[in-house]
């Protein structure tokens, strides 16, 4: 990985060249854009007030480490593909975790329906009773 010496070189060849060629001037992100734009995409999440962080950690634990909580969702929806990680601090990598999520949506619904008609409803679960909400 280059150094920031480097990276402020080549924005102000960047910004050269583009002011050359009377393109729109860049948005100045600093010398390292990787905190920025997570916690742009952080913050972005946050004000939607959809609590999409807590939604995706909540559904991950709710599997992990329950064998029995597996054993009756693949049973009750026939599915076998569970919820991915969800990692709080890196929010660009969260893209395949949360299109899982939603690929997984109706299943989730469907083993909190079930769960609830068969009495195996893990209701004393903080994941479980935010899911199911």
């Amino acid at each position: 990985m280059d150094g920031p010496n480097v990276t402020l070189a080549f924005e102000r060849e960047l910004r050269k060249s583009r002011e050359e060629l009377n393109l729109p001037s860049l948005l100045c992100l600093g010398t390292c854009v990787l905190h920025t734009v997570h916690r742009s995409f952080q913050t972005g999440a946050k004000e939607t007030n959809w609590d999409l962080d807590q939604y995706l950690l909540k559904e991950y634990k709710l599997f992990k480490d329950s064998p029995a909580r597996r054993e009756d969702y693949v049973k009750y929806t026939g599915v076998d593909i569970f919820p991915s990680k969800f990692c709080n601090h890196r929010w660009l990598e969260n893209l395949p975790v949360a299109g899982k999520s939603l690929t997984l949506l109706s299943s989730m619904r469907e083993y909190c329906r079930q769960a609830e008609l068969e009495a195996t409803a893990p209701k004393k679960h903080e994941g479980y009773q935010y899911v199911a909400k």
